[in-house]
């Protein structure tokens, strides 16, 4: 298919023209082309079966470009602002996520049009398409609009771009349930999933590998019938915009169930062409002997015991999708994963600070704190303070910092907890907390969540409430939330973190025997189900040694009450109010998967995830939890 960039001064003129003055130029429903066989897989997503119409594909070569002025995707750009204003707003923070009219306007334009023809040349290639006659189109069909997006892709650690990428999508705002789409769900890995495999890899000296997929929706065929008009910006050879359209033949970006479609179709080729047993406890883990591949959308990873086993199931892999080998985990979801030393391994995003702090415009002399909030401030809806009053947003700020704790930063989980409280309605002393925690972040930059895996440490987990720490006496009749306890827990194995949270409690408690016992409960339902991926992991023969929750999992609590509770429930008058629901550990107590021990409240790392603490404890559990 030939394509150009289009003039918006020519382009009636083209219409005309090929519609009268091409002697050669049929009418779309006569050509004599036989279809393309198209049978699909038995196991493929399903997809239309109507008969479609002879179409004639072009596939000369690609005309010069010529720049496009048109406003392309200004009625989708006003569409979306209505439709979500706070997702649309945020999409505008990063300036290196471009429209097509800014892609276009922007200095290097001529680098984005590259990437377009590159990206049509790519669909079409691969017959991903057909064009139709608008006047073809079943009635009942709607023909929805074509999207651009564009993207500088950088390097995480010098910030370089490397890649320059047009994505065309489909608009998916305009599709209608029960019509061009049914279920949208589709699962994507976890952070302790990751860690815990990193983890692995540094006890068991394993290799690893980095796989992409490329152009990877796409590679499934379309779930039904779905018809999207011409792009614009470029034209095409033979056919106009106003009277004919794209029909869908694969699995094509911005559908709403795009992401599932794409999730089925790489799961049959895994489960069922290349023999990998898929994880009953997560959907996105696969096993093949005793290599492990970890799946986040179109980005792999794979580790095992065996290189040349891994090497194998590449080149497999290869023959059935579309995939590049990267070699060595570097950069995976955002973070730079990097090997200080055969032993340890550091996950690190100088790249999202620095981002942080130019959207506060800190600059990089300016005076920096020891630690992440002032010990002395409670942070309240202070609703007679100073209104909020600074140039950045604090709700995309509240975003940035909570991608940052979730994903190498667990030290700042309580600061950041306080601060996204206030997200609907901020204040100057809230900006001002957020501008506190900055200033940490520009000392401690480059610095990140170190992995050193000692062998003789098993799954851990540390759990800590602070009872009512937030209870304001001026506060509370505006905010009853005040009254409610924080919860911290650091699951961990291998004495490396592996997941961390901070949060408040869903309900009022009434002594701090309770609020620790919710907090216990609380952090075992999510222990007790990575104890249940450890035990699938050796099922499928990945070598775990000894030292793993097969056999106990380790729990410290340092409050008496809640360790006799959990061993023993009785039903006090204290007690008996307490919610079934927070007793469903009590079975795997009883059979000795998990072990509850006491630990000094000085020696409790979790306590950094509860409350602001002075400089000396700070520095201490931090380097209990991130290594240094």
């Amino acid at each position: 298919m030939e394509f150009d960039f289009v003039d918006p001064d020519r382009e009636e003129d083209q219409k005309s023209t090929q519609e009268s003055t091409d002697p050669d130029l049929l009418p779309l429903n006569h050509r004599e082309e036989a279809v393309p066989d198209r049978t699909p897989h038995p196991d493929a997503t399903r997809r239309s079966t109507r008969k479609t119409t002879p179409i004639q594909h072009y596939m000369h070569k690609t005309a010069p470009a010529v720049l496009d002025d048109t406003d392309a995707i200004e009625d989708y750009e006003v569409q979306t602002a209505a439709e979500d204003p706070i997702a649309f707003a945020a999409s505008k923070s990063d300036p290196d996520t471009l429209n097509f009219k800014d892609a276009m306007n922007a200095q290097d334009s001529a680098a984005f049009k590259k990437a377009m023809l590159k990206e049509c040349d790519a669909h079409t290639d691969n017959e991903h398409w057909e064009v139709w006659a608008k006047a073809d189109v079943p009635p009942e069909q709607d023909i929805l609009p074509a999207v651009w997006a564009f993207k500088r892709k950088r390097r995480i650690d010098t910030r370089e771009v490397y890649k320059y990428k047009a994505r065309l999508n489909i608009h998916g705002g305009m599709q209608k349930h029960g019509v061009n789409y049914w279920e949208t769900y589709s699962p994507v890995v976890n952070w302790f999933s990751i860690r815990l495999c990193l983890i692995l890899t540094l006890l068991f000296r394993w290799k690893t590998r980095q796989i992409d997929f490329v152009l990877a929706f796409p590679q499934a065929d379309v779930e039904c019938d779905l018809f999207m008009q011409l792009p614009r910006g470029l034209t095409f050879a033979g056919v106009h915009r106003t009277t004919h359209c794209l029909k869908l033949v694969k699995n094509l970006y911005g559908q709403r169930q795009a992401g599932r479609v794409w999730n089925h179709h790489l799961v049959d080729g895994l489960v069922n062409k290349l023999k990998f047993k898929q994880s009953k406890i997560n959907a996105c883990v696969f096993y093949r002997k005793t290599t492990l591949l970890l799946i986040c959308v179109d980005d792999g990873i794979m580790c095992g015991a065996s290189g040349a086993e891994i090497r194998t199931i590449i080149k497999e892999l290869s023959a059935l999708f579309d995939v590049t080998d990267k070699g060595e985990i570097g950069t995976y979801l955002g973070v730079k994963i990097t090997r200080p030393t055969p032993d340890t391994i550091e996950l690190t995003q100088t790249h999202l600070i620095q981002q942080i702090l130019d959207d506060l415009g800190m600059k990089s002399n300016m005076k920096t704190k020891d630690k992440a909030a002032p010990s002395s401030t409670i942070l309240c809806r202070d609703l007679n303070g100073a209104p909020f009053n600074e140039s950045w947003d604090y709700r995309s700020v509240v975003g940035q910092l909570k991608l940052l704790k979730k994903s190498t930063c667990p030290e700042i989980a309580s600061a950041v907890h306080q601060c996204a409280r206030f997200s609907s309605n901020p204040r100057q002393s809230h900006a001002n907390a957020i501008k506190y925690l900055c200033c940490y972040l520009l000392a401690t930059k480059s610095k990140g969540l170190l992995l050193h895996a000692d062998p003789n440490k098993s799954f851990e987990v540390h759990v800590d409430c602070d009872f009512a720490g937030n209870w304001v006496k001026e506060d509370a009749m505006n905010d009853p939330s005040t009254a409610k306890s924080c919860t911290g827990y650091i699951i961990s194995y291998g004495g490396c973190p592996v997941l961390w949270a901070s949060k408040l409690q869903t309900e009022v408690v009434l002594s701090s025997t309770e609020s620790e016992y919710v907090g216990l409960s609380e952090s075992l339902r999510i222990a007790i189900v990575m104890m249940g991926l450890l035990l699938e992991m050796k099922s499928f023969g990945i070598p775990i040694s000894k030292t793993t929750p097969t056999v106990f999992c380790k729990l410290f609590e340092d409050n008496a009450g809640a360790i006799h509770l959990a061993k023993v429930p009785k039903m006090r008058p204290r007690t008996r109010h307490i919610n079934q629901k927070y007793h469903h550990f009590h079975e795997w107590v009883k059979s000795g998967l998990i072990e509850i021990l006491p630990i000094d409240t000085l020696e409790q790392p979790a306590d950094l995830m509860t409350k602001p603490l002075d400089l000396a404890s700070f520095v201490k559990h931090r380097e209990a939890i991130m290594g240094w």
